[in-house]
């Protein structure tokens, strides 16, 4: 184990059957090693349907492995009793308004954080310390006698926020935190996160769909495309070193604000109909790549190292 790794994870793999189908599978994750350093924010990025959100929940065990390890902090975790684990590992789900129970006071809900750490606070205790997180993500200490249909969706999330830090965590994976949000909503919560982590020395593993928000708030960056991961690099070497033609597909379709770039810039389309044709013996980008060649569709690409710390899982890299 490198010195500053916290979280690896080995060869996972996830199916899922639909209608006792054991002969068709959906791979949601399907053989994906990764690594995530104390202190950094890993972003993982994809289409809808990539594996993301799965991947992050098998790293926290709220989904079990069918194959596979996973090791926090040098201890291997893959089979071991969670409950200790809790207080180190938390999420922040996408929706805010299905993740908070909307009968219980916001008070409540972060005593449920409070407890997952270990703290057995009498009840003066525990709105002392809900005051206090919920100051800390920007809110107001009478908040918490209040019910979560009471507040906004970005307030909410505020919310789910303090009840992942009140178990006082090492390791947070944010699932899509921002997605369901308007977008006046969206930068304020990006940067709360962004505070947080400086102020608490988090390690997050932050899922997007929207590839601009990921390359802002990562030092690193993971793309998923049908279960794998295709890409991994630095911000730089994904956006000015780009290897694989679906990191370039994306980058691609980021919508840019001035109109005469945007106009001038050529777009990479995204054909999503070919999607639901995945080719199962080679590429999994093999029907959506305008470069594929046909020794793509019989051989799986492999996760390489093309530069240091930048891999790509292409035939013909493109860098």
């Amino acid at each position: 184990m490198a010195d500053n790794e916290l979280l690896r994870a080995q060869s996972l793999q996830k199916y899922f059957y639909a209608n006792g189908k054991k002969n068709e599978p959906v791979k949601a994750v399907d053989n994906v090693s990764l690594s995530i350093a104390k202190g950094e924010t890993f972003g993982l990025v994809g289409e809808s349907g990539s594996g993301k959100t799965t991947l992050g929940r098998l790293l926290l065990r709220l989904i079990e492995p069918q194959k596979g390890r996973i090791v926090y902090n040098g201890t291997d975790i893959t089979r071991a009793d969670m409950r200790p684990m809790r207080r180190k590992m938390q999420i922040i789900f996408q929706n805010p308004s299905a993740s908070l129970d909307p009968a219980m006071r916001v008070k409540d809900i972060i005593a449920e954080g409070l407890r997952c750490g270990g703290r057995r606070l009498g009840k003066k205790e525990t709105e002392e310390a809900a005051a206090e997180l919920l100051e800390s993500v920007g809110l107001v200490a009478d908040d918490m006698y209040r019910y979560p249909g009471e507040f906004s969706g970005g307030q909410q999330q505020r919310i789910g926020i303090a009840r992942a830090r009140a178990a006082d965590p090492e390791f947070i994976v944010c699932d899509e935190p921002v997605s369901a949000l308007d977008v006046s909503y969206q930068s304020q919560i990006v940067n709360l996160l962004v505070d947080l982590k400086k102020e608490r020395q988090l390690t997050y593993l932050f899922i997007s769909h929207d590839l601009s928000v990921v390359m802002h708030i990562s030092d690193r960056v993971g793309v998923m495309y049908m279960g794998r991961l295709v890409e991994v690099g630095n911000r730089e070497d994904i956006v000015l070193r780009t290897a694989h033609p679906y990191t370039a597909a994306l980058l691609s379709n980021i919508p840019i604000p001035d109109p005469k770039l945007s106009r001038a810039r050529v777009r990479v389309p995204l054909d999503v109909d070919s999607v639901y044709n995945e080719n199962t013996e080679g590429c999994r980008y093999f029907s959506r790549c305008p470069k594929a060649r046909p020794e793509c569709k019989q051989t799986v690409p492999e996760l390489k190292e093309i530069s240091p710390g930048h891999f790509c899982a292409c035939l013909f890299s493109q860098n």
